[in-house]
């Protein structure tokens, strides 16, 4: 009789157990639907807030919406991120499931994922405005360059353009923690090209500029330009010659009767 004593105390150890554990799933159970719909509502009021406020307009034009299209997502921004902020509450509410029902490893597994989460905010955050400061910052360039009369000032934005956009994706990047050290290498080595380019590229058009300005400034800065006065020559009016042997005085004309130089002097007998 021992083996069915052993099934009865198993069964009776069960059957509390059970008993004991169905009212916190219940619990849990319902937590989670009204976590659920706590979820469901605040993503409804964050997609109407942003509607609002125009946050489309604004993702539109940093070219967000262009960049999602053309990944295959058809949905707006104030959608995509009241969505993002629905499931950041799921999670919350699926951590407070597991811990009811005592699956600390779930429940611990979510937490990390929680914590990420702030990172992918400020990412996305830096994503938007920085594709905002890059076009505000090639209208800037483009503007100067195009009032210097620069003929490239089109192409030169958008080169600039380009670079701030590479350098807020790699921020971003930073901020998700994805590949730090990759990342840190390779911004240091375009950086790195693009100034030796920029170097290269001011030496060879402006060597003229720069050696004139190493002539007049460095090698002989007493030099400038001299100018030698033109003399004015007066009508009927003779300049004393100051080359040696000549008289200084004043000189006529060898013709001249008025010049006593030219009177004969007295005839010896």
């Amino acid at each position: 009789m021992e083996p069915y004593d052993d099934i009865e105390s198993t069964g009776i150890t069960f059957s509390r157990q059970f008993v004991a554990f169905f009212p916190r799933l219940i619990g849990a159970l319902l937590l989670l639907l009204i976590g659920w719909l706590i979820a469901r509502a605040v993503r409804w009021g964050v997609e109407k807030l942003l509607k609002a406020i125009r946050f489309d307009n604004l993702t539109a034009k940093v070219g967000i919406d262009t960049f999602l299209r053309k990944g295959g997502i058809q949905h707006s921004s104030s959608h995509l991120f009241a969505t993002m902020i629905y499931w950041i509450l799921m999670l919350i509410v699926f951590e407070a499931f597991f811990n009811s029902l005592g699956l600390e490893i779930i429940s611990g597994l979510l937490n990390d994922i929680i914590l990420y989460v702030p990172n992918i905010i400020v990412a996305i955050v830096i994503l938007v405005i920085g594709m905002y400061l890059a076009d505000f910052v090639r209208g800037l360039v483009v503007a100067a360059l195009r009032n210097a009369n620069i003929a490239q000032a089109d192409l030169i934005g958008l080169a600039v353009r380009a670079l701030v956009i590479f350098l807020v994706f790699a921020i971003a990047l930073s901020q998700l923690r994805i590949a730090e050290d990759i990342i840190t290498s390779v911004v240091t080595l375009v950086l790195g090209a693009f100034c030796l380019a920029l170097a290269i590229a001011f030496g060879f058009g402006a060597r003229d500029w720069a050696a004139d300005i190493v002539n007049r400034y460095v090698r002989n800065p007493q030099s400038g330009p001299t100018t030698t006065p033109t003399p004015t020559t007066r009508v009927g009016t003779s300049y004393p010659s100051n080359a040696p042997g000549t008289s200084t005085g004043t000189s006529a004309n060898p013709s001249d009767p008025a010049d006593p130089m030219n009177q004969p002097g007295p005839t010896q007998p």
